[in-house]
């Protein structure tokens, strides 16, 4: 097995484990989630156009 077959094959179970994990927040969802993490937290914004 060549290093890159190694690193895409661990890329993907990253990404997998980051999908299984995202949450959908709201107002009422965000302070608690998010400013009150005990750990650093990753945001996408994203909205419809």
């Amino acid at each position: 097995m060549r290093f890159h077959e190694v690193e895409t094959s661990t890329a993907s179970i990253h990404l997998q484990t980051v999908r299984n994990m995202a949450l959908e927040l709201n107002e009422d969802t965000f302070d608690g989630e998010v400013l009150e993490s005990s750990t650093p937290v990753l945001v996408d914004f994203w909205a419809p156009t």
